[in-house]
């Protein structure tokens, strides 16, 4: 895993209540119909895809739905091998003291004062949006909502229609890399 991978996935756990990010190794997914198979990153990254069976995918919403399942599939592996070992799921134990109400400390408001002035400095703030990314083809475009590293695929039908397994692989690898990139630069 490198050092950018490795940071991200830090970030993700710091926010993960379910334990969704536990695992260090890739997640790998097939469809249901056995189209295709995509390998992901700790942080839900597609890593890489392959197209199984090529007459499955020939259309747009066919890629689009093979790459929905194969995706929902390396995700639930990953629960299962979790429930499995018995690390997933676990609720918290609710605590029997009452909670008690305790004024702004010291810290506190220094943090609020320092955040304060970060955002009044006039630095420009990251701001979540939905990123496009395309092949190097431009026939596959990928279009990522604000918090998901798995987004819409779009596919041009003609070259779709015609394009080899790996031809379709690697444009829809690219595409998602390219998206990835643009988000990171943000």
């Amino acid at each position: 895993m490198d050092a950018t991978t490795a940071a991200r996935l830090d970030e993700l756990r710091a926010r993960d209540t379910t334990g969704i990010y536990a695992g260090d190794g890739p997640l790998t997914g097939t469809d249901p119909e056995g189209s295709l198979r995509v390998t992901l990153d700790p942080t839900h990254r597609l890593v890489s895809l392959e197209v199984l069976r090529i007459d499955r995918v020939r259309t747009p919403d066919g890629l689009d739905a093979a790459l929905a399942g194969a995706w929902r599939d390396a995700l639930v592996s990953r629960l299962g091998a979790q429930s499995a070992a018995g690390t997933g799921g676990a609720r918290p134990v609710p605590t029997a003291e009452p909670v008690r109400r305790i004024g702004p400390s010291r810290e506190l408001l220094e943090r609020h004062r320092i955040r304060t002035e970060e955002h009044l400095s006039g630095r420009p703030r990251r701001r979540p949006g939905p990123v496009t990314g395309r092949s190097r083809n431009e026939c596959v475009e990928v279009h990522l909502p604000p918090a998901s590293s798995r987004g819409r695929v779009e596919a041009l039908p003609a070259w779709l229609a015609h394009a080899t397994a790996t031809q379709v692989s690697a444009a829809v690898a690219e595409a998602f890399a390219d998206a990835y990139s643009e988000r990171d630069a943000r």
